[in-house]
């Protein structure tokens, strides 16, 4: 959360009050993908154990694509290449300075278009498709 604060992003955090409370990453997946899918939100940011449960759980709303990222120039491609709307991350593997990287990475880097956005309009052909 201070990392977007330094980047004067406004937030809403959906998470738990402490390390010792359980929290189903699904229900906050769920959540957040849905506030992403119907506007509420400009993007969506999910940190759990390692990320993985709630990329497979966002990339399940359509027009949502998650990615798992875990280093920045996976921050970097998701956002410039595939134009992700969401990312997920692993708490458990990733330390608090790499994450506040990715954050910034994930906040200010731009979709390049060009010849990504032709797969981009695939992925929403098959995601359209998969609504059936």
């Amino acid at each position: 959360c201070q990392a977007l604060e330094r980047l004067g992003v406004e937030y809403r955090d959906h998470g738990v009050d402490n390390d010792s409370e359980s929290c189903d990453y699904p229900d906050k997946a769920a959540e957040i993908a849905a506030k992403v899918q119907d506007g509420t939100y400009w993007r969506g940011i999910v940190i759990d154990g390692a990320g993985i449960g709630s990329s497979i759980v966002a990339n399940k709303f359509y027009g949502i694509r998650a990615g798992l990222v875990y280093d920045t120039l996976t921050a970097t491609n998701a956002r410039a290449h595939n134009n992700v709307n969401m990312i997920t991350l692993g708490g458990q593997y990733l330390g608090l300075k790499v994450v506040e990287e990715i954050v910034r990475i994930f906040i200010q880097t731009e979709f390049e278009g060009g010849r990504h956005q032709r797969r981009i309009d695939k992925i929403q052909l098959i995601d359209q498709e998969g609504r059936k």
